[in-house]
């Protein structure tokens, strides 16, 4: 068992732990863990799910078995294939998981079955970091904002993901459009640290100020957030589970340089009581 990076985290490998609640103690300790050399089916993903939480069932991806909360990313792209202006990947963008839902997940958890002979990583961002570099007048004043959270900034007719061809994953075409407002700084389910909830693939402005004050301070805080000290970057291995604290971590696939196929489960859940 081991640091992962400078930034947080945790590694450590299948014979180190003994049930899923040595990993969601480790979560809450370290922000996320990476167990390598699993040798996990689908059905005991599925199962090792419902150990960590209630699952979230995924507005927008089909479930590889009804109720599991569970969906398969699978892909293969090289960088002379990749056309940016017809294609887009899956996931590529900066995010926190469904953050439009009333309560979105606590917990997310991506198990790799088949890894890329080369990239295919994925980067995690640390929200909390940040707030210590911010004022002590800043921080009341931000910790009064709530920002709006839409669905359809991702989802929708004129999304990326509508008008062109999706790379990695088939969203399933719905209607249903999720609109919801959360504090700018809510408290992980999981630890009760306080985080920033500013997904940029949701958030589409705050509640108490104007679009251009509302765009400003979203700017100013993610320009703040997203620097390289905040991320870590996750090298994919067959076996390998990342569960993380989807409050308190940004995270987006790093899929344009992916040489061979990439093949993944992915998984939300609901925090369950410390």
């Amino acid at each position: 068992m081991r640091k992962y990076s400078p930034v947080g985290g945790i590694e450590l490998y299948a014979d180190e732990f003994a049930n899923a609640m040595d990993i969601l103690r480790l979560v809450r300790q370290e922000g996320f863990a990476l167990i390598r050399d699993l040798s996990h089916s689908q059905e005991q993903f599925i199962e090792l799910v419902t150990t960590l939480g209630t699952p979230v069932i995924p507005p927008y991806l089909d479930e590889v078995s009804p109720g599991s909360g569970v969906a398969l990313l699978d892909h293969t792209v090289s960088p002379a294939a990749f056309q940016r202006n017809r294609q887009v990947i899956f996931a590529s963008g900066w995010h926190s998981d469904w953050t439009f839902l009333p309560q979105p997940p606590a917990v997310s958890i991506l198990y790799c079955l088949e890894a890329p002979e080369a990239g295919g990583d994925t980067l995690l961002c640390d929200t909390v970091p940040s707030l210590e570099i911010f004022s002590v007048p800043f921080m009341a004043f931000i910790r009064g904002l709530s920002a709006r959270h839409r669905s359809a900034a991702s989802y929708s007719a004129v999304s990326p993901y509508a008008t062109k061809e999706v790379v990695g994953a088939v969203p399933r075409q719905s209607m249903e459009v999720f609109s919801t407002v959360h504090p700018l700084l809510p408290r992980s389910p999981l630890t009760g640290l306080e985080c920033v909830l500013v997904s940029p693939a949701y958030v589409t402005g705050i509640e108490e100020l104007s679009d251009f004050e509302g765009s400003t301070i979203l700017s100013l805080i993610r320009d703040e957030i997203l620097w390289d000290e905040n991320v870590s970057r996750i090298r994919w291995q067959p076996g390998s589970l990342l569960v993380w604290d989807n409050y308190r971590y940004l995270h987006r696939a790093l899929n344009e340089g992916i040489l061979g196929r990439r093949t993944m489960l992915r998984a939300n859940v609901t925090a369950q009581p410390q």
